[in-house]
């Protein structure tokens, strides 16, 4: 799995060594063979736009996956998917407070959720979204096990 990062807002400063050393750790998992998606963290009135643009809800959100579509015979054979994350920094950062953890785990964990929803996972329903925050869970302890270990 490749994971390509950038941060595209400047308001809220970020320790992006930390989050670049998480996503070497979640790569290593290699639970996602043959993955490679783009994350980009950007602010909430750029969320707000995106998720009135795409799924008419006007209001911003912490994560947005979109699929980039290739043809289904170069996903046979190659077995790559490809897939944008889009994150809310502004909202990590309230959230980050809330749970008690750093905004930069916080951005770890939609990076994972955001994964999860584009190798197939969904939330809509309590049963969906109670498979889905289970397995991420799982995946961020991994991750941060791996990273206490050095």
């Amino acid at each position: 799995m490749k994971i390509k990062l950038q941060n595209i807002q400047k308001k809220i400063c970020l320790n992006q060594k930390i989050i670049n050393e998480a996503i070497k750790k979640l790569e290593k998992i290699k639970l996602f063979k043959n993955y490679s998606f783009s994350v980009s963290l950007i602010s909430n009135n750029q969320i707000k736009k995106i998720n009135k643009d795409y799924h008419k809800k006007n209001y911003p959100t912490d994560v947005l996956s979109f699929e980039i579509n290739q043809p289904e015979f170069i996903k046979k054979k190659v077995k790559v998917f490809d897939g944008d994350i889009i994150i809310s920094v502004d909202t990590a950062k309230d959230n980050s407070k809330i749970y008690n953890k750093s905004i930069e785990e916080e951005i770890l964990l939609y990076i994972i959720h955001g994964i999860l929803h584009l190798t197939g996972f969904n939330d809509k329903t309590r049963k969906e979204a109670e498979i889905m925050h289970k397995k991420q869970e799982k995946i961020l302890n991994k991750v941060i096990k791996i990273k206490n270990q050095g």
